[in-house]
Formats: structure tokens, C-alpha cells, sequence
């Protein structure tokens, strides 16, 4: 006998989706080794959905499962032996998830998603031979595991919905028996005695969640429930709120008119929710009282029907549940006593037939699996004597059904028309002319009826056709709608059953004919028009290319260009800006997503809308209008483009397309043009940039027309070099095509910090799923990236990294400091790293950008590189490099892993002179005011009036606001200020051009990369041009010139009198004198700023800042190095040093999360925060030990100190209560011990406070945590 589990629960987890693949992959692997089956969708959101789950197999494994998810160890159960084979496989994989589940949960700083009790789950039986034509039948045809936006779904409607809202209203089955009990009661009474007064009562609305078809063979109290009529839960929001009005009103859709309320409308009623399991009634109820909050009280089913019936189902005293129970497996529905662990539906009662037959109209309550609506596949009753009837009245061995909403047109849409006269299928065409007709007036929405009508109309003159030309058909296969199988089972419906894709893959692995619908007839099918092709495309095209004529938006490069700085801006000009609302806006009000997703600010908006800059379908709305789909927002907006650096001409060559791939079919006219695109240039119109981006100056420059210019391949605004466009679509896609062969070799050059290994440098070390190869000095790196949240950005954006399973692991020394899991293999001098890189959400970053990073579970990624030339007074490496692969990024993310990130890259670990960022800034900044400042007349479109132009003047925030408003209005990176053009130059496209040469685009490379081009061995690069780059310019994180670096600590006697007594005096406060000891680190941090070389160019706020950071360097590094630690041991100003963050040279934060750090804090690292300027400390997932100095205290602008996953130990201390600006303390996943003092508490923020989140272990169910908080207020959360 197997068993059936159905259980949910709705659980913060996150919104990204490779980490949530972890946990994915952890259930899965948990539910294949106990030979489970069935479906679980796993919610992703950080706080508003769950997990979902019905599952099918053994007693003994089900209840290994629900163990695992009550958070309990794995036991061997009564009818286990511990000498089995599947007992110890069961154990071991729970041991195995508890622990990926606990990880998983510890990265988000999360409670782990357990549970509450085994009475959340909801059992029932079934014996292996349900059907009786079906022996060994399962429930599910395979395991399914999978990441949804949402559990139980809504078409995001309900998403928002937080899961704090869903668990209020429960009833018990008990409660509920007697609820639904007391309702019957009053029904008859009200039926036997009309006159009785019920005027003190309050009226109670009884709602049945759940679709329609389930609500046709079962509900509670038949006659009072209220079915909204629904085919899936998504359509539920809109019942709700077409019926929460106040005002009295028909319910809609109800199972019969009679059945109604007296009063119809929900406002002012007490409303019952029953569904299946619980799960919908869990947001029905949340979103009902958000609709509805005029209300008597609303109250859910706790465990839904399937609970209600394991308690009432075969009791003596009754159910109130009528009918049968429909569940989402093979088994299609269960009798009242068919719910429980000790059930099985083989032998319970035969419940109280409820449905009937959409034909005959006789009691019938069995889905087939055959019997679905031809129309729309929603499933259909249909008794046996009325599908033979069919069979026999369409000439087919299979008829074919419509529901309830398709039942008008049973006797015209069919889908297989092999058994009609063409007298009866001209007749269909002309009934369904009629039924199209009526729905021409009803614009948007009846457009996808008039879709499917048009399609059915079209097939059937089609088959006429056919028909007339060809003879009669006798006869036609019929296959399966849904698996495309000419020989279905018909186990393939529904929830349950397996898709196309699935049953492919089955019969590829055992051998089978693949099943497809290729045999099937074609001839009716009708040819998709492509995109471009499209009415709405055209249209859209004509209003892009009227509006670039009339605003002058294509222009040369050298229009509005700068001769003396080279900068290109182009005077602001009045724009009307539309977009249709996306799926994630539908529900939400116009204010919210006009400054969430458009970024306006909120004290603007009515000024906005009352001048008509802001519309929704081009009138003017309320900003609480709510969005729905289809919805177009406009907006009539100043537009101010930021200035880009570009040259008066781009450089450009012609390669005929004929001459190129000697295709004559293509046309004489297409022709390849080869651009040397310059950084800080995008190569599409796209955000900010539209008259500044390369192809419109490219098209004004050449004289082309606008939008003529077909990329053939992406290159980031920030890199420089060959860019190939056509003038053809035809030319564009033959260029992809050869430029996907693996013969097309792209060299680039770039410029990196440091000096580039060598084949000889390399070392062994590194990560088992990174390879490196060396040969005749070329390193090949292939290393997997992964894109994440950089954790050390401040602008949060996304990075891309090498890394284990999606954490970060950068090197900054390849030759000794390479992660365990990448492989290097190095032979004469060829170095070769192979990495996979996958992209991911910066955590860190506020934008919540994708970064790319090198990680396990990446895509194979592989790159080489050779050194071409080292200047030694920069200390910057010009390197060759060829991207054996196309990832993102990926030649930035494998230089970096490298530890030689590319100059100016500070995505990547690069430096940038931020003198030369302050003057790109003010630059971009002047000559975007003078743009603004100049009298010539803003250029609009005829549809924008003046008032309006003017009103968008007025209202500019870039306009008025000065250096600030357009400070405000652009990212630091648009106005030139960083990451705008990095020393990465594509210098050569080798194409294969199926002849017997190869095609070769050569671009002229920038100042920066023509002196190391003389060395002999870089045949493969243009040759050498001017003279070498003499630049000697410092990078902000760049080791500095070899003969100033102190690059060790000093080990000499060499003491300073004076610094040695100006230190003790400043640590006067401390119980010793941490200087008596020499094998101390704060005395081998005097030692090593005692010999420092530019100790004399210190003043004593610097010496006691260094002196504190150092002492903190060497006690926390006392047996290895950190992973990183650039800058620590050298005489570069401390603003450098990794990890540290300054602002007008004062620290303003550390951040040294997961960098390996050991041994403890000292006191003295108090003095590296000198000038309390000091907001954040980032020291997470370490293995700092030892007692938290009560020194911490002193940094008394700290707003942020995250101390999670080390080892402290001892008390907490008291001191802390003096960080009264602290807004996060974590302190959880260590050692300490003793009470959580009182003070600390008085720092939350419902205390008048600034604390909102303070963690630490403090669970007291958890016997290894040792932390007491006595005040439930004080801790947010206790681990």
C-alpha cells in the first residue's frame, strides 16, 4: 500500500533564484533517495511565500520526510532494520539535507523552514490497484521540484501578500463542524418558517475557494456555499473584488441564485473560506480582509477540507461535507473516509454523488482524464452513455467535450474535423462567424476569445480547402493534445501528469520513438509573422523615426561636441516617454510603482500630475488608481542625456558582405561596418543615452538612415574596440552565425594592476573546478563565474566572481593565496584556468544589480592570456587575451580571479586616481549645466504642447536643482565619475568564413596599448605604434613602485623613542602596557610603523590610526594570512587597504567578511577608528576567537557591527550600551555566554532606540546556546 502526503507552508525565504537553487537541489536529492514522487513548488520571495508540496511513496519514507521537515533527526523506525540498505540510505539523507537546510537558512540569517507540527500534514492511502483497469498505478509519474514566484498561484496579484497576514482566522475542524452544523440548522429553520424574525443576526457568507470543477462533486452545505465560478485561483482577487463593495448587490457567479445570501454583498458580513488543504484560503482570507474591511469577521478552515475529513470523515457523528473530495493526483477524488494515514480509498463508503453530467444532466462525479473541453482542456463531467453518444453523433472514436463556458459552441468547434460533411463544416464556419460577431465591440476584452474564434475559423476553411483539392478524408489519427502522443494512455492530464518535454525524455533513455506531434496534421497550422513584421512593431518604428527627425536625436559625433575637453552633450529636448505595465506592477497603485520602479520622488508627484506630464491610457488618473494589464503609463519628461568622450570622427572600415563570405545570396548593397567604438559610449539607445549612443552618430556620421545599423554582437559601454554592424538584418544574422563557430578567435588587449604571471609563477592550489594550462608563456584560465551582490561595493551593485557555489573566492595573490577548489595545470610556460561563471544578486548591493562570479555551479568558462609588457614605475601589466567562450564579463572576472584586475575596473577589484574621478565629474557636471543654460528652444513633438513643454521645464529636477539636481538625476558612473571606460580594447576578429581564409576586422588600439606591442611574440596583435605609455600616475589600490614598497613587516631592533611614548600615552586607558611585550602584535605593529619609510610624513592622527588598524592586522593573522589583504603590510595611505572605506580621508568603514580572519581583536584596534567618523564594522563568517574587547564601545558612530559566524566567547560586553546610534548588532553563531545585558536591550527601537535588529543565540530550545535574553522585546531573533 502507498501513502499520500499534501502539506504548505508559507516561509520568508529569498528572491534569489541561485541561491534558492540550492535548497531546490538539497529537496530533491532528499526526496530521490527515499524513492518519493509527486510535486513541490518552492516559493521565490523573500517574504510571502513558502513551500507547497504533495508527495506519493512507502509509509516508512513518507515518514522519514516529515520528519526531516519537523526538524528532527533521522530514526529508525518500528518496521526498519538497521542492517537495511534503504533504512541507512534514508538515514543518510536526511542527516545530509538537515545539514544544506541549516546552511542554506544560516546565508539568508533566516529561521530554518520547518514545520510546526505533524498535524500540518494531511494524510490518505491508496492501494495499487486504484483503477480497476490500472494495476500498479501511481499517483504522480515522477518527481517534480521546482522554484515559482509563487506557491499557489495568482498571477502575482496576491505575492505581496506578507506571511504574517496569512495564519490569522484559523478555525479547527471541530470549530468549523459546528459553524457549518449551526448554518444548516438556520437554512432549515429559515425554509420552514419564513416569518421568523432574523434581523438581530449577523449574516454569514460561506465561500468555497476552490475552482469549479472541484466545487461540482463535493462542498460543504450544497445550497449555502457560494462558488465564485473560478477555473483557477488567479481569477479568485477579481470575484472578491467585484463583490466587496457596500452597497447591496447580486453575488456573482454563485452555485444557484437561490443559494445566495438575502444581502449580497460581503461588506458587512461575516465570511467562512474553505479550500482543499488550506493553502488559498490562507491568502484568500488575508486579501478578503484588505478588500473587505467593513466586516463582521473572516475566518478559514484550518487544514482545509482534506484536515476536516481525517477527523470527521468516518466518524459516527457525521460529516458535514457533501460529495467528494478532489485532489491534484491520478486518484482524481476521494470519498469522506478515504482521509487519514490508516485509510484507503479501495474500501470507504461511496460518498453522496453531488455532480452531474453536462449533457444528460444525471448524477455523475468521476473526471476522466479523456474528458476535457476541446476548447479550452478544463476538464468536463460526462457520464458513459453520453461520450457513446457522442463517438457516434461526430463520427469518431474519440469525442470530443466543452464545458460549461464553452457549451454555446458544442456544435461548431471541433478539433478534429476528419468525420464532417462540408455542408456540416460550412455550417461551423458559419455559426462561429455568428458568435465572433458580438465580440468585435468589445475591444480589449474579449480579444482573446475573438483570437481563439479567428484561429478555429481559419482551420476550418483550411480543411475545406484541403478538402475540395484533395478528396474527402476517410479518416485522420487523433493525438493527444497535451503529449502530442498519437497513442496516449491518458494518464497525461492534468497537475499530475507528464508534459511533452518529460515524455521525451523518458523514451530517449529507454530507446523509444520519440514522441511528437510531427505527424500530425499541418496544413492548418499558420505561419507566425515575425516580430519586426508585426502591425504594432511597424507602428512603434514609424513614431521612433518621427520622433528622431523632429527632436534631432541623430547627429554626428562632432554635433555638440566639446574641442577642448572632448566631451559630447546635446541639448535637453521634451519627451514623451510610454511603457505598458509589467506583470510585477499589475495590483499595485500608480504613486507606488511611478516612485518604486520610475524613481520619482513622492513630494513631486501631484505637481506632476497636475500639469498632465503624468498619464495612464493618456488621461489623467488618480495616483491611487490601481494598475491592471494592458495599462499604458506616459510620461512628458526634460530630457537631459549625460556627456560621453568621443571623438569628432569614429573610426570605421567597409567590408563588402559578397567579398567577405562569398554568398551570393546575399544582397550587393550589405555591407559589414567595422567600428573602433570608444569607451563611455553605449552601443544602443538605452537608458540615459539615446542621441549619445554609437549607432546614432555612427548613422548621421555615414549618412545612413536612422535605425539602419544592425549590431552583430554586444560590447559593454566601457570597453573599447571592434564592433561589427550591418546595414541588413540578413548580412546580421550571416555574421552570428559564423561568429558562433569555434573557429572565430577575438583578441583583446588590456592594461592590468600588477605584474602578470608568467607560465613560471604559477603554483599549485587551486579549486577542483578551475583548470589553468601554461605554454610558451600563455595562460589559458578556465574557471567558472558566478554574478552576485559585491559584498565590499558601496553601490551595491552586481560583480561577477570565481567562487564555490555561488560565494565569492577572489584572490589577490594567485601564486600563493588560490582558493582549494580550482585546479591549475601549468607545462612550458602555457598556463590554462578553466572556471564556469555564473551570475547572481550582489546581497550588498542597495540596486540589487547581477554580478558575475567564478563558481562550481557556473557556466564552463575558459580564457587565455600572455604578458606582453611590464612597466614597473606604474606597476601596470599590458596582457593579450583571448576569450576561448562568450560569457559576460568573463575576461574582467578571470583577470581578477587572477589577482591583476583590469585598471580603471572597479567593478572587478580595479583602481581608479580619484583625482582624475573628480575632474571627469565636474566636466560631466559643467557641461551638462551649460547645455541646460542655453537659450535656444526646447524641441518637442507636435502631440506635446507648449504648456506642457514648459511644465516640464519648470518641474526638471536636473534644471533646477544646480550641481546637486543633476548629481541627483544621473549615477556617478553616467556622469563619467568611474566604471565608464575601463583599459580593455577589442584589437582583432578572426572569423571563419567557410573559404580558405578567415576574415579578419583589425581596429586601431588606444594610446595605452600601443607601446607594448613591439614584443615579438604578439604576432597576433596590430603592429606596434607610438611610443610607450609614460604614465607614472599612482592607482588609488595599486601596489606601489617596487623601490618604495614596504612590503614585509620590519623585524629590526630599530625603536622610536618618541612614537613609542606618544602610543603609550594614548593608551593610557588599557590595564597594561601592550608595548612591553616584543612578541605582542601591537608591538610588532610600533615595530613595523617605527621603520616605516614615510613615518616622517605622518602626523599623529595617522600614526595612531595605522598603528591601530596594524595591531588589529597581526592578531588576527597569527598562524596564515587573510585570503586578502592588499595594501595592509605597505606604505600606501590606510584608505586603501582592503576593506577599508573613507571618506575625506576618515574611516568610515571596515569590511572584512569571510577573509579568513583568526586569533582576536585587540584593544588598540579602537585607535583605528580614530576621528569617529567609523559607521560600519563588517567581521562576519570568520574565525576571530577570544572575548570582544569592551574598546568596541568607543566607536560611537557605529551604526552597523556584524560579529555573526566566529568564535567569541565569554560575556557580551556592557560597553556596547555607549554605540547609541547602532541600528544592527549581530552576534549570533558564536560562543558568548551569560545575560544579554539590560543596556543593550535599552537600544532597540520600540525603547526609543536605534537598534532595529540584534541577534545572538539566545534560543533557549537549543541546549548548545548559552546567551540568556530574559526580555522577549530585546532580541529580535534568537538562534
Amino acid at each position: 500500500m502507498m501513502h499520500c502526503i499534501l502539506f504548505y507552508k508559507y516561509h520568508p525565504l529569498t528572491d534569489d533564484r541561485t541561491l534558492l537553487e540550492t535548497y531546490r537541489a538539497a529537496t530533491e536529492a532528499l526526496c530521490s533517495s527515499l524513492n518519493l514522487t509527486g510535486r513541490i513548488l518552492i516559493g521565490l520571495s523573500n517574504d510571502g511565500e513558502g513551500i507547497n508540496g504533495t508527495l506519493s511513496g512507502a509509509k516508512q519514507d513518507l515518514d522519514a520526510y516529515v520528519a526531516c521537515m519537523l526538524g528532527r533527526d533521522c530514526i529508525l523506525g518500528k518496521d526498519d532494520n538497521e542492517d537495511d540498505q534503504h533504512s541507512l540510505q534514508r538515514r543518510d539523507a536526511i542527516k545530509t539535507f538537515r545539514h544544506e537546510s541549516k546552511e542554506f537558512f544560516n546565508r539568508l540569517n533566516k529561521p530554518e523552514l520547518l514545520l510546526n507540527s505533524a498535524n500540518d500534514f494531511k494524510w490518505s492511502s491508496h492501494s495499487t490497484d486504484v483503477a480497476p483497469s490500472d494495476n500498479n498505478i501511481d499517483l504522480f509519474p515522477d518527481l517534480n521540484i521546482k522554484i515559482v514566484n509563487e506557491i499557489i498561484s495568482t498571477g502575482g496579484v496576491l505575492s505581496n501578500i506578507p506571511t504574517t497576514e496569512t495564519s490569522v482566522g484559523y478555525l479547527t475542524p471541530r470549530e468549523w463542524h459546528e459553524e457549518i452544523k449551526s448554518l444548516v440548522e438556520k437554512k432549515e429553520e429559515a425554509t420552514t418558517n419564513k416569518s421568523a424574525d432574523e434581523s438581530d443576526d449577523v449574516e454569514t457568507v460561506l465561500i468555497d475557494v476552490r475552482n469549479h470543477k472541484e466545487c461540482q462533486i463535493g462542498s460543504f452545505a450544497p445550497g449555502i456555499a457560494i462558488d465564485p465560478h473560478t477555473k483557477s485561483f488567479a481569477q479568485f482577487p477579481k470575484w472578491v473584488k467585484d463583490n466587496a463593495g457596500n452597497e447591496a448587490a447580486p453575488l456573482e457567479n454563485s452555485v444557484d441564485a437561490a443559494a445566495a445570501p438575502s444581502s449580497t454583498s460581503l461588506s458587512n458580513k461575516r465570511i467562512l473560506l474553505y479550500c482543499t488543504g488550506g493553502i488559498r484560503c490562507e491568502k484568500a482570507s488575508a486579501y478578503v480582509r484588505q478588500m473587505v474591511p467593513q466586516n463582521k469577521g473572516i475566518f478559514h478552515l484550518k487544514g482545509g477540507i482534506h484536515k476536516y475529513l481525517e477527523e470527521f470523515g468516518g466518524s459516527e457523528e457525521g460529516s458535514q461535507f457533501i460529495g467528494k473530495n478532489f485532489v491534484f493526483d491520478r486518484r482524481g477524488a476521494l470519498n469522506a473516509d478515504d482521509h487519514g494515514q490508516d485509510s484507503a480509498n479501495t474500501n470507504g463508503k461511496t460518498s453522496t454523488i453531488v455532480g452531474k453530467c453536462i449533457y444528460c444532466n444525471k448524477p455523475h462525479d468521476i473526471f476522466q482524464a479523456e474528458h476535457v473541453c476541446t476548447v479550452c482542456r478544463e476538464p468536463v463531467l460526462v457520464c458513459g452513455k453520453c461520450k457513446s453518444d457522442l463517438e457516434e453523433k461526430q463520427k469518431c472514436s474519440g469525442a470530443e467535450f466543452h464545458c460549461e463556458d464553452h457549451f454555446h459552441l458544442a456544435s461548431c468547434y471541433f478539433t478534429n474535423l476528419a468525420g464532417f460533411s462540408l455542408e456540416e463544416l460550412r455550417k461551423q464556419v458559419e455559426e462561429l462567424n455568428d458568435h465572433l460577431a458580438p465580440l468585435l465591440e468589445m475591444k480589449r476584452k474579449g480579444k482573446q476569445r475573438r483570437k481563439s474564434l479567428r484561429k478555429q475559423i481559419n482551420k476550418v476553411e483550411a480543411f475545406i480547402k484541403s478538402v475540395l483539392e484533395n478528396g474527402p478524408v476517410n479518416s485522420a489519427p487523433t493525438f493527444c493534445r497535451h503529449c502530442g502522443s498519437e497513442s496516449c494512455d491518458q494518464k497525461c492530464w492534468g497537475f499530475h501528469g507528464g508534459n511533452k518535454c518529460l515524455l521525451n525524455k523518458k523514451q530517449s533513455v529507454s530507446g523509444a520513438t520519440k514522441v511528437d506531434c510531427v505527424n500530425a496534421p499541418k496544413s492548418n497550422k499558420r505561419a507566425r509573422i515575425p516580430s519586426n513584421q508585426r502591425p504594432s512593431k511597424q507602428l512603434k518604428r514609424e513614431k521612433d523615426l518621427s520622433e528622431i527627425e523632429v527632436l534631432k536625436l541623430w547627429q554626428a559625433p562632432s554635433q555638440h561636441r566639446n574641442e577642448v575637453t572632448g566631451l559630447r552633450c546635446p541639448p535637453p529636448v521634451i519627451r514623451t516617454l510610454s511603457t505598458t505595465v509589467k506583470g510585477r506592477w499589475c495590483g499595485q497603485t500608480f504613486r507606488q510603482t511611478l516612485t518604486a520602479e520610475f524613481g520619482l520622488e513622492p513630494d513631486r508627484l501631484e505637481q506632476l500630475m497636475n500639469a498632465g506630464l503624468i498619464r495612464i491610457n493618456g488621461t489623467k488618473k488618480s495616483l491611487d488608481t490601481t494598475l491592471l494589464n494592458g495599462d499604458n503609463i506616459s510620461r512628458i519628461v526634460h530630457w537631459h542625456e549625460p556627456p560621453i568622450m568621443t571623438p569628432a570622427k569614429i573610426s570605421l572600415t567597409k567590408h563588402p558582405v559578397r567579398e567577405i563570405f562569398d554568398d551570393s545570396s546575399s544582397s550587393a548593397d550589405s555591407i559589414i561596418y567595422c567600428i573602433n567604438k570608444p569607451s563611455t559610449i553605449p552601443v544602443y539607445p538605452a537608458g540615459p543615452f539615446y542621441a549619445n549612443s554609437l549607432l546614432s552618430m555612427v548613422e548621421a556620421q555615414e549618412g545612413l538612415p536612422p535605425k539602419s545599423l544592425h549590431p552583430c554582437h554586444r560590447l559593454d559601454r566601457c570597453t573599447s574596440g571592434v564592433l561589427l554592424c550591418t546595414n541588413t538584418s540578413e548580412a546580421a544574422s550571416l555574421v552570428q552565425r559564423h561568429l558562433q563557430c569555434k573557429d572565430t578567435r577575438k583578441l583583446y588587449v588590456a592594461r592590468v594592476k600588477g605584474k602578470f604571471p608568467t607560465s613560471s609563477d604559477i603554483l599549485n592550489n587551486v579549486p577542483d573546478f578551475v583548470s589553468l594550462q601554461c605554454d610558451d608563456d600563455t595562460i589559458e584560465v578556465s574557471a567558472p563565474i558566478s554574478t552576485q551582490l559585491d559584498n565590499c561595493s558601496s553601490d551595491e551593485m552586481l560583480k561577477r566572481f570565481v567562487c564555490r557555489d555561488g560565494k565569492p573566492s577572489v584572490s589577490s595573490d594567485i601564486l600563493n593565496n588560490v582558493p582549494d577548489f580550482v585546479s591549475l595545470r601549468c607545462d612550458d610556460g602555457t598556463i590554462e584556468v578553466s572556471a564556469p561563471i555564473s551570475t547572481q544578486l550582489d546581497s550588498s548591493s542597495s540596486d540589487e544589480m547581477l554580478k558575475r562570479f567564478v563558481c562550481r555551479d557556473g557556466k564552463p568558462s575558459v580564457s587565455r592570456f600572455r604578458l606582453l609588457h611590464y612597466d614597473p614605475n606604474s606597476d601596470l601589466s599590458t596582457v593579450l587575451c583571448r576569450p576561448v567562450s562568450g560569457r559576460g564579463h568573463q575576461l574582467r572576472v578571470h583577470l581578477a580571479f587572477l589577482g591583476n584586475p583590469i585598471h580603471n575596473d572597479i567593478e572587478y577589484g580595479g583602481s581608479l586616481c580619484d583625482k582624475r574621478k573628480k575632474e571627469h565629474l565636474a566636466l560631466s557636471i559643467d557641461a551638462l549645466l551649460e547645455a541646460s543654460a542655453k537659450n535656444a528652444p526646447c524641441l518637442r513633438e507636435e502631440s506635446v504642447s507648449s504648456e506642457e513643454a514648459d511644465a516640464a521645464i519648470k518641474l526638471c529636477s536636473c534644471c533646477s536643482g544646480g550641481v546637486e539636481g543633476v548629481t541627483s538625476s544621473f549615477k556617478v558612473c553616467q556622469l563619467l565619475g568611474g566604471l565608464q571606460a575601463i583599459d580593455l580594447h577589442a584589437a582583432k576578429y578572426f572569423i571563419d568564413t567557410d573559404s580558405e581564409s578567415k576574415a579578419t576586422f583589425v581596429t586601431d588600439l588606444p594610446e595605452w596599448a600601443n607601446a607594448p606591442l613591439s614584443n615579438p611574440q604578439t604576432q597576433d596583435v596590430p603592429p606596434a605604434g607610438p611610443p610607450p605609455d609614460t604614465n607614472n600616475e599612482q592607482p588609488a589600490h595599486s601596489s606601489p613602485p617596487a623601490d618604495t614598497t614596504d612590503t614585509t613587516i620590519v623585524q629590526t631592533n630599530g625603536e622610536n623613542a618618541e612614537l613609542k611614548s606618544m602610543l603609550i600615552k594614548h593608551m593610557s586607558g588599557l590595564e597594561t602596557n601592550p608595548l612591553s611585550d616584543k612578541e605582542s602584535p601591537p608591538y610588532k605593529a610600533y615595530l613595523w610603523l617605527a621603520n616605516s619609510s614615510n613615518l616622517n610624513e605622518l602626523d599623529v592622527f595617522r600614526k595612531l590610526r595605522r598603528f591601530g588598524l596594524m595591531s588589529f592586522y597581526l592578531a588576527t593573522s597569527p598562524n596564515f594570512s587573510w585570503k586578502i589583504d592588499s595594501g595592509w603590510k605597505t606604505t600606501d595611505h590606510e584608505c586603501t587597504w582592503y576593506g577599508i572605506s573613507c571618506e575625506d580621508n576618515e574611516v568610515i568603514e571596515i569590511s572584512l567578511a569571510s577573509n579568513r580572519l583568526s586569533g582576536t581583536i585587540p584593544p588598540e584596534f579602537a585607535l583605528g577608528g580614530l576621528g569617529g567618523k567609523v559607521s560600519s564594522i563588517d567581521l562576519s563568517q570568520n574565525s576571530i576567537g577570544g572575548s570582544l574587547p569592551s574598546e568596541l564601545g568607543d566607536f560611537h558612530n557605529l551604526q552597523v557591527l556584524d560579529l555573526k559566524f566566529n568564535s567569541f566567547e565569554g560575556a557580551i560586553p556592557i560597553e556596547l550600551k555607549q554605540l547609541t546610534k547602532l541600528t544592527t548588532l549581530r552576534l549570533h553563531s558564536n560562543k558568548f555566554d551569560g545575560v544579554m545585558p539590560e543596556e543593550i536591550c535599552s537600544l532597540r527601537f520600540d525603547r526609543n532606540g536605534d537598534l532595529a535588529e540584534l541577534t545572538a543565540d539566545c534560543d533557549p530550545v537549543d541546549p548548545f546556546d548559552h546567551v540568556i535574553c530574559d526580555d522577549e522585546t530585546c532580541c529580535t531573533f534568537c538562534y
